[in-house]
């Protein structure tokens, strides 16, 4: 049976009525957690300098029975090299939220490229396992141009290559075709995983996904680049037949060309 479980309830008529408030309202949150996060990572570096004294002050006074055993050795384990590196975690994080907020309600910022090229570009670095280019089928004759931001465009394909590539290592076999075609009102970029799709839920899920990690750095999710197509007049949708494929098409607005 045919299904289309990938596609969120969101209208692109309602989403391009974002208005450019939200980018303040982002703006002001990233601000107060920011500002509560340097405080507690400043204390947190306080309290590390200041614990092993007070660990060592504790100790003695044990030896000497000027205390009573209050606290066990679980109680005594305070990592705070990991509470540090969280705090410092949340703080990219914000950035990242702030940056690409803004990239998203700020409409074109850099000239269009053309995405044939650009994927093409994109494969051509991207750090394969020796097995794994075999599965690919590319017919990218079409080329177009769109104004996306490449780091959106970057985002996008890495959170496509995931998803195409868990389902062929589960099976341990698939293909993935990528072709380009022009519709009437869109230049369509296509990515379908052929092959037994049994992780219907994982599909699904995807689009609830707005940040992910890459390397050490937080990157837009498949949630996150589908709010960004909306807002430009496109669309991320998925087609998914289990037995069979999982179809992801992107559909790109004509691009806007900048002055």
């Amino acid at each position: 049976m045919f299904q289309e479980p990938g596609n969120p309830p969101i209208s692109a008529e309602s989403f391009t009525q974002l208005p450019a408030g939200w980018h303040n309202m982002i703006k002001a949150l990233v601000h107060h957690l920011n500002t509560a996060l340097v405080v507690m990572r400043s204390n947190s570096k306080r309290i590390k300098e200041i614990l092993p004294e007070l660990f060592q002050g504790y100790h003695l006074a044990l030896e000497g029975q000027l205390l009573e055993p209050q606290l066990n050795k679980r109680q005594l384990n305070v990592d705070t090299v990991d509470l540090e590196n969280i705090i410092t975690q949340e703080l990219d994080f914000l950035d990242t939220l702030h940056a690409y907020s803004k990239a998203l309600l700020a409409g074109p910022t850099e000239p269009p490229f053309y995405v044939a090229a650009f994927v093409q570009d994109y494969l051509a670095q991207y750090p394969w396992k020796e097995e794994q280019q075999q599965f690919f089928n590319l017919n990218l004759q079409y080329d177009f141009q769109t104004n996306c931001g490449s780091s959106f465009m970057q985002a996008l394909m890495w959170n496509l290559l995931q998803i195409g590539i868990s389902h062929i290592n589960a099976e341990e076999k698939g293909e993935i075709d990528i072709w380009a075609q022009e519709e009437s009102h869109y230049d369509v970029f296509h990515f379908k995983i052929r092959g037994k799709i049994w992780r219907v839920d994982t599909l699904v899920r995807s689009f609830d996904n707005f940040f992910m990690m890459h390397n050490t750095k937080m990157i837009p999710g498949l949630g996150f680049c589908r709010l960004k197509w909306l807002y430009m007049g496109g669309d991320i949708l998925s087609q998914v037949e289990p037995q069979q494929y999982a179809h992801f098409i992107v559909k790109f607005p004509r691009p806007t060309v900048t002055t």
